[in-house]
């Protein structure tokens, strides 16, 4: 799963991305990968955690709802291939349902938190 979130403030010079991911590790877990900083950007990089695949979804979703609470909005959505984009990039339409949907409804689209 991969989210990318992105937050713009034009009167207040903000703009920043968060990249959430789980990334397969070498011990047959699952890492919390974060990427973030300002859009255009290298960024940093840092694993959070690592563990079994349903600890480290119910992190990323914790992650994902705490950075919209905080003003991101998600702009990509990925899980083993299939994207979904928001309407600033070119994409079919039945993609841009589907980001619609992850943008006003993001917490019924992840994992529940436990």
């Amino acid at each position: 799963m991969q989210v990318i979130l992105e937050r713009v403030e034009r009167k207040k010079n903000c703009y920043r991305f968060f990249n959430i991911s789980l990334e397969p590790n070498l011990f047959r877990d699952v890492s919390l990968v974060v990427k973030w900083g300002r859009i255009g950007s290298l960024g940093r990089l840092a694993i959070r955690a690592s563990g079994s695949e349903e600890e480290m979804s119910a992190r990323a979703a914790a992650l994902v709802r705490a950075k919209i609470r905080r003003g991101y909005r998600p702009v990509a959505v990925g899980v083993r291939g299939n994207w979904a984009f928001s309407s600033r990039r070119a994409m079919k339409q039945a993609d841009l349902v589907l980001a619609r949907a992850i943008a006003t409804r993001p917490a019924e689209l992840l994992p529940p938190a436990q």
